[in-house]
């Protein structure tokens, strides 16, 4: 489902204009009349390329703060004066509650003017979305993404018009440090009142509470051995036992040179009857038996 999803993406950013007249219309307008400012985002693409690489988490709520350019009827639908293209910065915030799928909800605002001067106002948009993400995919460092949107524009003038808006977005993300994230992308919207297509490109910069600090899946017990191990710490906190783990953090403090120790300091005792492996000679004895100084069972 998903790569068909990136499919038909790619397929609508590179569809020649002769395959269509309305679609080939639209796909001029959106990216050399229409968006010829978004380049303005590209240095801030080049500073999140040095830094991406991070894991991104499977689940976290996020925050954080956006700039979009707002292209008022991007198709050139509609006869006489309509509105300049707008900056709106805003806030956002969201969860992504799988590897897959995020919820968002998005608020922007700002001042705007017609085309010809004779008007000018207070215009915001408030927007929800889903996202499908390509979570198995990287373009350079950055997470591709799919999405539906839907919410209302409210233009505050003389009017005072609400309009509905309905379309869809695209654009890539990257995980800058631990709890940072870079988003940006265009969304392509439908104003059904006024029956006319608008557009926004936007960045946005996201804070993520989770507890994932991006260096890769869960360790395993292995690992955690190795890393108690890790002579760094004990040499700048001091092991006084010599098992590779910092006194600070040592809760066994007398371990036999060259043992095997958890992140703790202290020997692991598999089957949980109070005997270190080391000791015992059955390692294997069922939960709630009675041991020996040997860890076997007691007849």
């Amino acid at each position: 489902m998903r790569d068909a999803a990136l499919h038909s993406v790619l397929s609508y950013l590179t569809l020649r204009p002769e395959e269509s007249s309305a679609t080939g219309t639209l796909y001029m307008k959106l990216t050399i009349r229409k968006t010829t400012r978004a380049i303005a985002l590209l240095p801030l693409l080049s500073a999140a390329t040095a830094h991406a690489g991070l894991d991104m988490p499977d689940n976290y709520f996020f925050f954080g703060a956006h700039a979009s350019q707002y292209f008022f009827d991007a198709t050139d639908s509609l006869d006489g004066n309509t509105f300049e293209d707008t900056t709106l910065p805003g806030l956002q915030l969201g969860y992504r509650f799988s590897p897959s799928w995020s919820l968002q909800a998005w608020w922007e605002r700002n001042n705007y003017r017609a085309e010809n001067g004779s008007s000018d106002g207070d215009m915001s948009a408030l927007l929800a979305s889903a996202r499908l993400h390509f979570d198995d995919t990287s373009l350079f460092g950055f997470e591709p993404y799919v999405g539906v949107a839907a919410g209302t524009l409210a233009i505050n003038n003389t009017n005072d018009n609400d309009e509905t808006l309905g379309g869809f977005e695209f654009g890539l993300q990257s995980r800058l440090r631990p709890h940072w994230l870079i988003d940006f992308g265009a969304r392509p919207l439908r104003s059904f009142d006024n029956e006319r297509w608008d557009t926004e490109a936007y960045v946005a910069l996201n804070f993520m509470l989770s507890d994932d600090k991006g260096e890769g899946s869960q360790t395993s017990d292995s690992n955690k051995l190795s890393d108690a191990k890790d002579p760094t710490a004990a040499t700048v906190f001091g092991d006084t036992d010599g098992d590779g783990v910092a006194d600070a953090l040592d809760q066994c403090e007398n371990t036999m040179a060259g043992t095997q120790v958890d992140e703790t300091g202290c020997e692991p005792d598999t089957d949980g009857d109070g005997i270190d492996n080391s000791l015992d000679r059955c390692a294997d004895t069922p939960a709630n038996t009675e041991v020996d100084e040997k860890g076997c069972a007691i007849n």
